[in-house]
């Protein structure tokens, strides 16, 4: 029961996102929302009285959800248009995750070409000089004895 169901106001959508962050909880953690020995769940003093307990073992994403589900405000709580929209971007995180490291692959590899073709560069820089430089040597070697005649 929502915190506004207890003091006896009407439910609305807002109690129904309160009911499903309490669901949330259960099937996440595995362990029943409210704890035992409280105060008989649906009960006006549990519902008033239910400080949210810590979430052991949900993400933080997942866990900012339902402690706003679980809000004592109802206009804290999401709607459930913005919960399941809240929900798709948690579930797709290892999607963005997977793309984030293709694209750190992606530049890396780049780099790296860079450098493989910047070294391949200097390397063929160099055997073109040292042709030169032999090419040189020759013509003078050919030139020398027309030089003397």
């Amino acid at each position: 029961m929502s915190p506004e169901q207890a003091r006896g106001e009407p439910a609305t959508a807002a109690s129904d996102m309160y009911s499903y962050g309490l669901l949330l909880r259960e099937l996440f953690t595995g362990r029943p929302a409210v704890e035992p020995g409280s105060p008989a769940v649906g009960s006006a003093e549990a519902a008033m009285t239910k400080k949210p307990r810590s979430i052991p073992g949900l993400s933080g994403d997942l866990r900012a959800l339902v402690e706003r589900l679980e809000s004592p405000a109802p206009g804290a709580r999401p709607t459930a248009s913005e919960t399941l929209a809240r929900l798709r971007w948690i579930g797709d995180r290892p999607r963005r995750r997977n793309r984030r490291i293709l694209a750190a692959a992606a530049v890396v590899l780049a780099v790296l070409a860079g450098l493989k073709y910047t070294v391949d560069l200097r390397e063929e820089r160099s055997q073109a000089i040292a042709a030169r430089n032999q090419a040189e040597q020759l013509v003078g070697f050919l030139i020398g004895p027309f030089e003397v005649a």
